[in-house]
């Protein structure tokens, strides 16, 4: 399962025991980007429709600072989104 969340670029699911009962979360794409702000959302389009997107290609496209652009990206990464296709690099799962 983990595996074919991951082929699928979608989050790990989440296993959860309780009461007995064991259950298995899947999340999807559309709910992950829900949660998140409106200028994250653009900076994951953005990269999704470039195929491949430079840091400083991100951070001029967004107008916000080098911290500010590189905190979005450790987001989108952390939720599985997006990953770094080599130094300085980030593609859309």
């Amino acid at each position: 399962m983990i595996e074919a969340c991951k082929n699928y670029g979608l989050p790990e699911p989440v296993f959860e025991s309780k009461n007995g009962f064991f259950t298995v979360t899947l999340m999807k794409r559309e709910a992950l980007l829900r949660g998140l702000s409106e200028n994250v959302k653009r900076l994951y389009d953005y990269i999704k429709s470039r195929g491949i997107a430079t840091f400083r290609e991100c951070v001029e496209f967004i107008g916000k600072s080098e911290k500010t652009t590189q905190r979005y990206l450790r987001k989108l990464e952390e939720l599985g989104l997006i990953e770094r296709a080599e130094r300085g690099k980030y593609k859309a799962k």
